[in-house]
């Protein structure tokens, strides 16, 4: 029998990691290269190393975690503008863009217009609709600039036909040059947080396209023509291309689901608290039957609030390139990091910003090539102090995660995971290929498929045991094996003082190839 191989790529803000392994998950190669200013440089880079020496029609898969979607966030570059239509018939005064940084609503806001329709929680509707005033809606905003829009109507995940209609409406009068996106399709029932989740992944679609088609582009010029490009989300399994760039807000945690996934099955286990140390910050996440545990309906990117399913993380800014400042004679930690200057800016190679890498040199917890840790003027009760801080920021990370969990078993990851000093965290696991846990958690990932709709459940037991069939199936229509499918989450949302017992159910279902 051929063997066929598998590539994961995780596009991290410090490094890009490659894992090649074979049908069996076996890791054969990895590598670890800076991530470039076009990240596609350093993905290309990656991809070369790890393919060298093996047929290019034996790769059957590239799956990649990208950091394409946060970075466009967090640096306000490479986003569409965005214009809101609000399908509202009783007019909400709350303005939009609630909550968000002035700069990024600046860079994104284009107006906002309100029209007939919407619903009521029972269903009816508060005023007729008319596809026409969403045209001319679509029109007004597109002349004040407005490249994306975001379609957002009261209670459409309990019926989504309206922002629907208004999506075909506007494509077939505009044509499809102007990105749109449902806000029933990315959010939960809540308006403001759904309307924010809408407008982020309209923005974000700018930079997802271009992006995507670039890593596309550099896989099909390195011949790897027969492997098949997916992108992880942030539930851990994988999607196409096509739908990345639709729903780019999807991707934003794939890193840190890609290191706890990775770092649990390194360890051989199902259930583990991750510790995962970079280059530029720390992430801590519990995995559950080997998938991480998700937030509970809410979650915040760059300090905006949104309802959209995320892996449940708590981060610090702890990495390989976290600056330190000596204030009277004590070394502590501050919240900025050199980044993927790390091997220029660091004191130990010629910079002036004293890093955490800088201090495990001088501690002689590794040896980096050209690195001088003669240049680090710290003494031993200096780097026990800065050890004795990074412990119990963990240990405070540790506890706010685990919960009730006290007995689970700790791992530790990253690139970063080298710098700590052995036993830093009592009984924490270490495990081989642990500095690419995130490269090798998106080359695990499986194909997944959602069923999200609103039901009646006076017949419970008759009507989820047919959503979850559903989910199944078209888990395998996508590629999953039938023999590996299983339902790996379920969730009811009962929608109270509605008739019917309605409840907006979601279950998501996966498998391996």
């Amino acid at each position: 029998m051929n063997q066929r191989y598998t590539i994961g790529i995780d596009i991290g803000g410090t490094n890009t990691d490659a894992v090649f392994i074979n049908q069996d998950g076996i890791l054969l190669k990895s590598t670890k290269t800076t991530t470039t200013a076009n990240v596609t440089e350093g993905f290309s880079a990656a991809l070369q190393d790890v393919i060298t020496g093996y047929p290019a029609n034996s790769i059957t898969h590239i799956k990649v975690g990208t950091t394409h979607a946060t970075n466009a966030l967090l640096q306000h570059n490479n986003l569409f503008t965005v214009g809101i239509i609000r399908i509202a018939g009783h007019n909400p005064q709350l303005p939009p863009y609630y909550n968000w940084p002035s700069s990024l609503k600046k860079t994104v806001f284009r107006g906002v217009s309100t029209i007939d329709g919407g619903f009521e929680c029972s269903g009816q509707s508060i005023t007729p609709f008319n596809p026409d005033q969403a045209i001319k809606a679509a029109q007004q905003l597109q002349t004040q600039g407005a490249e994306s829009i975001a379609l957002v109507g009261v209670f459409s995940p309990l019926n989504a036909s309206q922002e629907e209609l208004a999506a075909e409406a506007i494509k077939n009068s505009l044509g499809s040059s102007l990105s749109i996106t449902c806000s029933a399709h990315v959010g939960g029932i809540g308006f403001i947080e759904r309307e924010n989740a809408a407008i982020l992944n309209s923005a974000l679609k700018k930079s997802l396209i271009n992006g995507f088609q670039d890593l596309a582009q550099a896989a099909h010029s390195l011949g790897l023509t027969a492997a098949r490009l997916s992108f992880v989300q942030n539930n851990g399994t994988i999607i196409d291309m096509h739908t990345a760039c639709m729903y780019p807000l999807f991707t934003l945690s794939a890193g840190p689901t890609n290191s706890f996934i990775g770092g649990a099955k390194l360890a051989g286990l199902t259930e583990a608290l991750v510790i995962d140390i970079g280059g530029t910050s720390t992430d801590v996440g519990l995995i559950k039957n080997g998938f991480p545990r998700r937030t509970l309906n809410s979650s915040t990117i760059a300090n905006i609030p949104l309802n959209f399913p995320a892996p449940d993380v708590c981060s610090t800014a702890l990495g390989g390139g976290t600056c330190i400042k000596i204030d009277n004679e004590t070394p502590c930690l501050e919240s900025k990091s050199v980044g993927n200057r790390l091997l220029i800016d660091s004191v130990s190679f010629g910079g002036s910003s004293l890093t955490l890498t800088d201090v495990a040199l001088k501690a002689g917890l590794i040896t980096i090539k050209n690195a001088e840790p003669d240049r680090v003027s710290l003494t031993k009760q200096q780097i026990d102090s800065l050890y004795a801080q990074i412990k119990n920021r963990l240990q405070e990370l540790i506890e706010k995660m685990r919960g009730p969990e006290q007995n689970i078993s700790i791992v530790l990851v990253g690139g970063g995971a080298t710098l700590l000093p052995p036993n830093l965290i009592p009984n924490a696991i270490t495990c081989p290929h642990a500095n690419v846990a995130n490269a090798y958690g998106a080359a695990l990932a499986e194909i997944s498929a959602t069923v999200d709709t609103v039901v009646s459940l006076t017949q419970r037991d008759i009507i989820l045991t047919e959503l979850r069939n559903q989910a199944l199936n078209l888990a395998v229509e996508q590629g999953a094996a039938a023999s590996l499918v299983r339902v790996i989450e379920e969730k009811i949302i009962p929608y109270h003082y509605i008739p019917n017992n309605l409840a907006r159910i979601i279950i998501t279902a996966a498998g391996g190839q």
